[in-house]
């Protein structure tokens, strides 16, 4: 008789607890499998993410208690079934996932403290210095040029990404900054999905967008509206047109859930916290091969422009 091979997580995000508590029975596919995380995607396309002790935990997602190196002991395609909480089982391996002791962990961020004015324009130039020094494949290099970016051409882009996107970004910043939704949202199609990796730089950069809209703490009322259209037409843009691990993460932004130093770095950023902001923002920067360069570069934009409204009032 084949030996049960079992695997225990040490974290699972709240989302997902609640999503599986409320499901009696569950049949998942491997959807991608990586060194150190592992996609499984339900019939209704939401994605659950499964990451090693050493990787960020996202929204719906677990860590399980495994170091590196680790071979994951199924394949893209294979079924994973849950019949229950706490246990998932992936028959065609005889493994099971164990979730019972699992901590909770919270994928969004929980009473927040918006520091002085001063404080928060401190930590966006210090982030922004922190991106520019950080060698990117994406669009992130196109931080050094958010000082001037209404007069910048195309000889001040350090690489064939910025220099392709440099346009459509210049028209969908000028719309942002001029809060207009509506011009704002028909740039985004030209955005959402373009660069490289399996979360596209551009879609990187848009969930830092949708996350720092969702903890705008200035948003009035006649905004919101507006607001609030612009932000369903980037989610729904993104499941038409990105893969779907994109889609995924667009849709946690616009819920304010996002992985935890991504969290971390926003926090110290609203708060003012240059200490804790270099932290998170070192370790972010390490994500993906340009994922972490690419949303803190969105992060940059798009506090700035926050900042210019403000000013404005």
């Amino acid at each position: 008789m084949k030996t049960i091979r079992t695997l225990k997580a040490s974290r699972i995000a709240e989302d997902l607890h609640s999503y599986l508590v409320e499901k009696r029975y569950l049949k998942m596919r491997v959807h991608s499998v990586f060194q150190t995380s592992v996609n499984l995607v339900t019939p209704e396309d939401d994605l659950i993410t499964m990451v090693t002790a050493s990787r960020d935990i996202m929204p719906m997602g677990l860590t399980l208690d495994v170091g590196e190196p680790f071979e994951w002991p199924f394949l893209v395609d294979d079924s994973v079934e849950y019949t229950g909480f706490p246990m998932l089982t992936v028959p065609s391996c005889q493994c099971r996932i164990e979730l019972q002791d699992a901590k909770r962990w919270t994928p969004y961020l929980q009473n927040v403290k918006y520091g002085s004015a001063k404080a928060r324009l401190q930590a966006l130039k210090q982030l922004k210095t922190i991106v520019a020094k950080h060698d990117s494949l994406g669009i992130a290099s196109l931080v050094s040029v958010l000082d001037t970016w209404e007069d910048v051409s195309v000889a001040d882009c350090d690489n064939v990404y910025c220099r392709f996107i440099l346009h459509d970004m210049v028209l969908f910043l000028r719309a942002v900054k001029r809060q207009d939704w509506h011009t704002a949202g028909r740039q985004v199609m030209m955005l959402i999905g373009f660069g490289p990796g399996l979360t596209p730089s551009c879609d990187d950069f848009m969930s830092a967008v949708l996350l720092s809209l969702y903890y705008d703490e200035n948003v009035g009322s006649t905004q919101q509206k507006e607001r609030s259209a612009f932000i369903e037409h980037v989610v729904s843009a993104a499941k038409k047109q990105t893969t779907l691990v994109s889609a995924s993460m667009i849709q946690h932004a616009a819920e304010g859930k996002a992985s935890g130093l991504y969290l971390s770095v926003l926090g110290a950023l609203l708060g003012g916290d240059t200490n804790a902001l270099v932290d998170a923002a070192t370790s972010a920067l390490q994500f993906g091969a340009s994922s972490g360069s690419d949303f803190l570069f969105g992060l940059c934009a798009m506090q700035q422009l926050m900042e210019t409204w403000r000013n404005s009032n």
